[in-house]
């Protein structure tokens, strides 16, 4: 998703993005993702501290044809193919 956001932000779209501080044993590496986020000039937002964010929200807005359309994704739980288990 990172990789995404990076080529958006190269190819002259706007990206923000709110990285999670409190992000259990990824707090190191979310710091550097955001690191390297705001070093190609997407908006990064950090997290409250002591708040844990758990979300994950997407909103594309694009001109199509006449009009303008809006995607939205919308979501809650873990991406990640290791520590996510299915119950």
């Amino acid at each position: 998703m990172v990789e995404a956001l990076l080529e958006a932000a190269t190819n002259g779209k706007q990206v923000a993005v709110l990285v999670e501080i409190k992000a259990r044993f990824d707090e190191e590496s979310n710091i550097g993702w955001a690191k390297r986020l705001e070093a190609e000039g997407v908006h990064v937002i950090y997290g409250l501290l002591g708040l844990k964010t758990h979300s994950k929200i997407a909103l594309v807005v694009r001109k199509e044809g006449d009009g303008v359309r809006r995607y939205v994704h919308l979501a809650t739980g873990n991406y990640n193919g290791i520590t996510a288990r299915s119950i």
